[in-house]
């Protein structure tokens, strides 16, 4: 009986592994999996424009809320939500404070972890990339998407 639970509980616990969060499985290359932060610059300021690279931003932010693990994905919250601070206090002049104006990482990391779901994260992260999509002039886009989008690469190679 003993061995019969034993297994059962293996069993189990492979099947409940087996089924969390697949890889992402970006495939290193062009696109939304383009390491080169260069061309992600270019790809708004000599090819598609503003409006281009925001919904690239969206659908590349849905496509890794859907593929990583909560704690992957808030991560990533945490490296955008710094990342869009930064961007405001540098090129718009806002000053540092809560939600879209925190520096903090930890305070953008646990409030996925803590207080919000991954979709609650994704859709605050798309609200704050349309506001600087609103805000920011063409160079200064596209210098946040390409960041924006070499971090979204990394994540979507590597995990």
């Amino acid at each position: 009986m003993r061995t019969k639970t034993t297994i059962v509980l293996m069993m189990l616990v492979t099947l409940l592994s087996s089924t969390s969060h697949a890889r992402v499985g970006w495939q290193p290359g062009l696109g939304k999996a383009d390491p080169n932060w260069y061309g992600h610059y270019t790809h708004v300021t000599e090819r598609n424009g503003k409006e281009s690279a925001l919904n690239f931003l969206v659908l590349s932010v849905r496509e890794l809320c859907d593929a990583l693990s909560k704690r992957d994905f808030a991560e990533l919250y945490a490296d955008l939500g710094v990342n869009i601070a930064k961007t405001g206090i540098t090129r718009l002049g806002w000053k540092p404070g809560k939600g879209m104006y925190e520096t903090d990482w930890y305070g953008h990391y646990t409030h996925v972890t803590e207080r919000a779901t991954k979709e609650d994260g994704r859709d605050k992260l798309i609200s704050w990339f349309g506001t600087l999509h609103q805000s920011l002039d063409k160079q200064g886009f596209a210098a946040f998407y390409a960041d924006a989008m070499t971090k979204m690469a990394s994540y979507g190679i590597s995990r």
